[in-house]
């Protein structure tokens, strides 16, 4: 593929992120049932996420919501399927997402809509 007169060079040193990539494989147990386990597929990727534009908020008669949609960058050869849980590592501090959506493919990044992945409480 072709760079675009560096322009790669130029996008991956905005790569100040790193991430770890999860995936649910399917394992089988011992009493041959299927379940998917989470399972890292890439770590200490270099990536960086940045906050998409808020078209509105969303507000009922107690609370108001604003839209937490995010953009993940990551190389152009990584592979992200939706649904992965992606924890991305920002100045020492953990921000877990989750991809929601099919990744848009460049030849210099690769570009995945995420938010905020749910917690167990």
């Amino acid at each position: 593929m072709a760079d675009f007169f560096g322009a790669g060079n130029v996008i991956r040193r905005l790569f100040t992120d790193r991430c770890t990539v999860e995936v649910l494989q399917p394992t089988l147990r011992a009493d041959g049932a299927t379940e998917f386990t989470p399972q890292a597929v890439y770590t200490d990727l270099p990536c960086r996420i940045s906050y998409d534009t808020v078209p509105h908020a969303k507000q009922n008669d107690k609370t108001a919501h604003i839209p937490g949609e995010m953009i993940l960058f990551l190389p152009p050869n990584a592979d992200v399927p939706p649904g992965s849980t992606v924890t991305v590592i920002r100045d020492g501090r953990q921000i877990a997402l989750k991809a929601t959506g099919a990744p848009k493919r460049y030849p210099t990044h690769l570009q995945i809509a995420a938010q905020p992945a749910e917690t167990e409480a």
